[in-house]
């Protein structure tokens, strides 16, 4: 999985990974949980990289469509 959005390419796992490929999975098998793995992710992201990586990352992978993210939306780590 590539990234193209400039701060969603910098997004990248303690591994040197790229976020998407973290993403994976959770995208993968859906469902509650990993919905959760998900927002988990997606909240270190804003910790490290902003909003804008963020809201680039749901529309790459098209988030918004597998599991209801919008952009601009609140991802603090909670189960919401």
């Amino acid at each position: 999985m590539r990234c193209v959005n400039s701060a969603a390419a910098a997004a990248v796992d303690v591994a040197g990974k790229p976020i998407g490929d973290s993403l994976s999975e959770p995208i993968a098998f859906s469902g509650y949980y990993n919905a959760h793995g998900a927002k988990l992710i997606l909240s270190e992201v804003n910790r490290e990289h902003g909003r804008a990586a963020v809201d680039g990352l749901i529309r790459e992978l098209e988030l918004e469509r597998i599991l209801g993210f919008e952009p601009g939306g609140v991802f603090d780590g909670g189960l919401a």
